[in-house]
């Protein structure tokens, strides 16, 4: 009786363990979640054409040290921009 009260305790203790495991990656989940949404609300036509006219002067600064170049990848995030001179 004694050794089925403690298994019965342990295996509390377990699933006690695993809802609090599981509660806080829904909670992060929940954050990282908002986290995104906020990020996207913030991504307007005005900031994203900013972005594309500080990217083209840091391509044309390049392109007045190494004016023989073609291509010209920079950095874009998981997949680079790929900037074409088409002269």
């Amino acid at each position: 009786l004694k050794k089925a009260a403690l298994a019965e305790g342990e295996a509390n203790a377990t699933i006690i363990s695993a809802k609090g495991k599981a509660m806080a990656v829904k909670i992060e989940a929940d954050a990282q979640a908002y986290s995104n949404k906020e990020i996207a609300n913030s991504l307007n036509t005005p900031l994203l054409n900013l972005k594309q006219i500080e990217t083209q002067k840091e391509f044309n600064e390049a392109l007045k040290v190494n004016q023989d170049a073609k291509i010209f990848l920079t950095p874009g995030g998981a997949v680079p921009n790929i900037w074409v001179d088409t002269k």
